[in-house]
């Protein structure tokens, strides 16, 4: 049978596609038979794409019965070639990479050459009186500071020498409590002293007050004695004798009223 040209053309054509070509020989042999291509047909394309003989490639599977060609219009047609551009594609290109330039522009102008254009003379100017405002204001912040700490050295001054008249005071009112309590310790020891001499010298004058009471109560007694017996010898030797008991007992009691 004779090979069909237009057959084999298209699927050598297949064959040498990228996709198709890292494929095995099974797979593009079972795809080529079908497509209702005999054995010589698949080994001339085979041989046509890779430059190889494939004559001596066993069947990938049972004989295939063969069918009846398609139409030339159902056969395999090479990939169209790229569209043609006009000019309007050409314009159309033109004015996008036109609009998409002048918005860079634009952005660039508006963010990027502020940062990286040298100063004018009129923003130098501005940034001098900008700088000269805030070193005057430091200048005076630091005035200020400079007087505050003034009146707090001032302030503190006086506070010291107050707090010095007050310690000064305080010591001396610590030396006079100091002196006020020895003087009490003092005053307290003497007072201790005479009531521990009183102490001592109150039962001696209460034993000599005693002994003095006893001898004058034993006097009395011995007086009374005496009155008694010579009360009891008048009563028994009459009325006589009764007369001169007066006398005795009124020299008894002025001798004794005259020792006391």
């Amino acid at each position: 049978m004779a090979i069909r040209e237009e057959l084999v053309a298209s699927a050598v054509h297949f064959l040498q596609d990228p996709s198709v070509a890292s494929s095995t020989i099974e797979n593009k042999i079972s795809f080529l038979r079908s497509k209702n291509l005999t054995q010589e047909e698949v080994d001339a394309a085979l041989s046509r794409s890779s430059g190889v003989s494939y004559t001596n490639v066993p069947p990938a599977g049972p004989p295939q019965p063969y069918y009846q060609p398609y139409p030339s219009q159902y056969a395999w047609q090479p990939p169209p070639p790229p569209p043609r551009r006009d000019w309007r594609d050409w314009f159309i290109m033109a004015t996008v990479v036109s609009g998409v330039g002048y918005s860079l522009y634009s952005l660039g102008k508006r963010y990027v050459y502020p940062l990286i254009a040298p100063p004018t003379p009129e923003r130098l100017e501005q940034d001098k009186k900008s700088i000269q405002e805030q070193f005057d204001r430091a200048f005076a912040l630091v005035e200020q500071i400079v007087k505050d700490t003034e009146a707090l050295k001032a302030a503190e001054e006086q506070r010291t020498e107050r707090l010095d008249t007050a310690l000064a005071e305080l010591e001396t009112a610590m030396a006079d409590v100091k002196a006020a309590n020895r003087r009490r310790e003092d005053d307290s020891e003497r007072i201790r002293d005479e009531i521990r001499g009183l102490k001592d010298a109150i039962p001696k004058a209460m034993d000599n007050q005693k002994e003095v009471t006893n001898g004058r109560l034993s006097e009395i007694n011995n007086e009374l004695a005496s009155l008694k017996t010579l009360v009891s010898q008048r009563m028994s030797a009459g009325p006589a004798a009764t007369s001169s008991i007066p006398d005795y007992s009124t020299k008894r009691w002025t001798k004794a009223f005259s020792a006391e």
